[in-house]
């Protein structure tokens, strides 16, 4: 189906994949069993999803997912990014500097990636998952742990994580 870029869209699948592509404006994603795939969308990003697969590729804009079962996957100008989920592998591949990051899975693993000078402040809290910040790693994290990375003094982002079992890997890239 082809709309006008500059329309909000509200799309839903049962057991059949879908690709969004191109839109300006609002989109929401619904699915039980089929992946769905967002691709250079600007504008507010919804999703939920029971086992099917949520893919933001090159996203400009906020994105929220909701998902039992299903993998979150997104990368481009996120300004915000916040997951419930319950065994969802999720990955951040984020350019610039996102406002919230939010996560809280059960047992899916969490592997958030920023920009070298992204400066953040972390916020992890866990029962049984590993940790790893940029190069440290932290095999025993029970409750919460804090860290920052930069300066904080003007913008930065505000990663905030709570997961059972999850492992959760924080990592700046490197300059090349």
């Amino acid at each position: 189906m082809l709309v006008p870029r500059s329309v909000a869209v509200t799309l839903g699948v049962v057991s059949a994949e879908a690709l969004v592509a191109g839109l300006e404006a609002d989109v929401q994603l619904n699915t039980v069993s089929g992946d769905v795939v967002a691709d250079g969308l600007t504008g507010k990003l919804t999703a939920n999803s029971v086992s099917g697969e949520v893919t933001a590729r090159g996203h400009a804009g906020p994105v929220g997912i909701n998902t039992v079962s299903g993998d979150v996957i997104a990368s481009g100008a996120v300004t915000k990014f916040d997951v419930d989920g319950v065994s969802s592998a999720v990955m951040l591949d984020a350019s610039g500097i996102p406002d919230v990051v939010g996560v809280n899975t059960v047992s899916g693993a969490v592997t958030l990636r920023f920009e070298p000078d992204t400066p953040a402040s972390y916020t992890v809290q866990t029962v049984g998952g590993k940790l790893q910040i940029d190069a440290q790693s932290i095999s025993v994290v029970k409750g919460r742990y804090t860290a920052r990375h930069g300066q904080l003094d003007q913008r930065w982002t505000d990663v905030r994580v709570n997961t059972v079992g999850g492992d959760v890997s924080v990592l700046h890239t490197v300059r090349s």
